[in-house]
């Protein structure tokens, strides 16, 4: 094709939509290298290809296409004469919504380089999943919030990928009445990029007929809070659902161990599920090596916690995992969650939801600062970071 333009006096590389496309999967790159998982994808890298971005940077010389390229000589990069950059010489790559392909990609210039991914798109097909509204997380340069994707082995025919790799239950998200979502397609709400935080909000009312899902993303340097505000036209029962890479979890409020299988769609693939009640804050520690993913969700009365570990890439690959269930017509979570290294404590002391008639307020207590975060029904939005006297 290049020479064929060559011949024809055409500038290929002067095509915007061209630079655009091989812009896009460095703006999905996590900081682990790897782009996140949505649908049936499973450790997809556009590391592997750097190669073939070289002459892109040659022609654009776009910084966000530094990170793919290799941290080594190849032949392309002496070719081109690239001098190798690494480390410090890398840009920053910054929080982005692709509102038609449904993505909104949050990061952090924090110490725990955290960077988050939610999808509220449309529904995608035979490789899609239920997963409106789902979110994967990234903390200290490695996946921590995971969507299980699909088996190593791809087996599509098995139970296991409808009732559990596919189904709600599997990916970060909220459980209605124990049943899997229907096909669905989400709507972007807001987003705001400022200097020390980002923030996007999605809703969707597809997934459950009669409910109204609105969920909050924001990211400091520190934690990600996830505000989910739910509205059903009946009584429903709502099970926030998170699973974090990792060996154990660890929560108090869910000391009792189950004797049957947890009762929602997928439910049987979940061992080691033990169960408590709490008007409480929820803590739990999620561990994995050297990374703890420390999570604190604001207190609401007669909150049923359950733990546990689900499918990963197979049966024997096991993902911890929270489940927190409450019950009503207007039911809202608000959940912190924060990645520190091992043996590190975290900053997080507490979470406050407040519910006002026409907004919420979360506030987030940390050592030395207190964070406020409102947002009202019409969407209007505002955060507050400030430093204690």
């Amino acid at each position: 094709m290049a020479e064929t333009a060559r011949r024809l006096g055409v500038n290929l590389w002067a095509d915007e939509r061209l630079k655009t496309m091989f812009a896009l999967p460095a703006q999905y790159s996590m900081a682990d290298g790897m782009l996140p998982r949505f649908g049936d994808d499973v450790n997809s890298s556009v590391k592997r290809l750097g190669r073939m971005f070289e002459p892109a940077y040659h022609a654009y010389h776009d910084p966000q296409l530094l990170p793919l390229l290799g941290g080594r000589p190849s032949f392309e990069s002496v070719m081109l004469g690239r001098p190798i950059q690494t480390g410090a010489g890398m840009p920053a790559l910054q929080s982005v919504v692709f509102e038609d392909a449904g993505h909104a990609i949050l990061r952090s210039q924090g110490p725990a380089s955290l960077a988050a991914a939610m999808t509220f798109g449309p529904y995608g097909g035979f490789h899609g999943h239920y997963d409106k509204l789902s979110f994967v997380l990234f903390g200290l340069g490695r996946e921590v919030g995971v969507d299980p994707g699909r088996a190593a082995s791809q087996a599509y025919r098995l139970p296991i990928h409808s009732n559990w790799y596919k189904a709600t239950i599997s990916h970060n998200t909220v459980l209605v009445d124990g049943r899997s979502q229907k096909p669905a397609t989400g709507k972007l709400e807001l987003f705001d990029r400022q200097d020390g935080y980002t923030a996007v909000a999605a809703s969707c009312q597809e997934a459950y007929p009669g409910v109204r899902h609105r969920r909050l993303l924001f990211m400091t340097g520190t934690y990600l809070l996830v505000l989910d505000d739910l509205h059903g036209d009946a009584e429903h029962g709502f099970d926030w659902v998170y699973h974090n890479k990792g060996t154990r979890v660890i929560c108090d409020q869910a000391r009792d161990a189950m004797v049957s299988a947890v009762d929602c769609q997928g439910g049987e693939y979940i061992r080691n599920a033990r169960r408590g009640v709490t008007d409480e804050p929820v803590r739990a520690r999620l561990e994995d090596g050297n990374v703890t993913t420390c999570l604190t969700m604001a207190g609401s009365p007669g909150t049923v916690v359950t733990t546990g570990d689900g499918v990963g890439a197979s049966v024997d690959d096991r993902i911890p995992m929270v489940m927190a269930g409450r019950n009503g017509r207007d039911v809202c979570f608000a959940t912190v969650l924060e990645p520190v290294r091992a043996g590190d404590r975290p900053q997080v002391a507490d979470v406050r939801l407040i519910e006002t008639p026409d907004s919420l307020v979360v506030v987030v207590q940390l050592e030395g600062r207190t964070d406020t975060v409102r947002i009202r029904q019409n969407n209007e939005f505002s955060a507050e970071l400030s430093r204690k006297p």
